[in-house]
């Protein structure tokens, strides 16, 4: 079901007045009526029942009919995605909110085309991403408030920000012998994972995330585009994630 992410300010009133972008989605994208009914969000802890009220020109009512607690998320997955070339961050930011990453960081790394930008420009692609996010969450109706942050350097992202929890980085040579499942089995529920640009990590990156506390996986025997990448290891994370409950321990 459609999530509608009800506007920033609101505080559980029992009606309140949509105009704008976000009218024109309600009225002339879901084709919405009176009396419709529909699914919302505040994008922190709950989900509301609204109703369609009274249609305007340019305006229409919500009424909010009831609300509960959203579930608490069983993880939380940040992606660090090294930038790729052109517009392809666009699609895996679309597609980390559909699927439901909590975080998602963009990094300069030393194979990203997109190197050094002016502030204004990195504003412009955030603010976009953004944009694509609120759209991914209305469509696909995911709970989770995906949030991205403004692009960084990898090695400053890694030494200033304090990571919690379990850190993996994906590889498409078998550099190492850790297990996806090996590794989710810990029960952390904070998870990171990085993901390269189109020519892949560096020599000195891959040693720098070692040092830093980073595993490394092998994707397998095939070389994904970046953004495959992304989409297929967040959606491994969470398919075994999920599973976890029926997971036979081998004798």
């Amino acid at each position: 079901m459609r999530n509608f992410v009800l506007p920033e300010g609101f505080k559980d009133e029992r009606e309140l007045r949509i105009s704008g972008e976000q009218f024109h989605y309600l009225r002339r994208v879901l084709r919405l009526r009176e009396g419709d009914e529909l699914s919302g969000t505040n994008g922190k802890d709950r989900t509301y029942a609204l109703s369609v009220g009274e249609i305007r020109r340019d305006s229409l009512t919500l009424l909010v009919t009831g609300y509960m607690k959203r579930p608490v998320d069983n993880c939380r997955i940040s992606l660090l995605q090294c930038l790729p070339k052109g517009k392809k961050m666009d699609l895996i930011v679309r597609q980390a909110a559909e699927a439901g990453v909590w975080r998602i960081i963009p990094l300069f790394s030393s194979y990203s085309i997109p190197r050094v930008e002016n502030a204004a420009a990195l504003e412009r692609k955030v603010s976009r991403w953004r944009r694509i996010i609120k759209e991914a969450l209305q469509q696909s109706g995911s709970l989770c408030n995906t949030s991205v942050e403004q692009p960084l350097n990898m090695e400053a992202f890694v030494v200033d920000k304090e990571i919690q929890g379990l850190k993996i980085f994906f590889h498409q040579e078998p550099i190492s012998r850790f297990s996806l499942h090996g590794l989710l089995a810990s029960g952390e529920r904070d998870i990171t994972l990085l993901i390269g640009p189109e020519g892949g990590l560096a020599e000195k990156e891959i040693e720098f995330l070692k040092g830093a506390g980073f595993f490394p996986v092998y994707l397998g025997g095939r070389v994904l585009r970046s953004e495959t990448a992304a989409l297929f290891t967040v959606a491994a994370v969470q398919t075994i994630l999920e599973e976890k409950s029926v997971w036979k321990i081998a004798k």
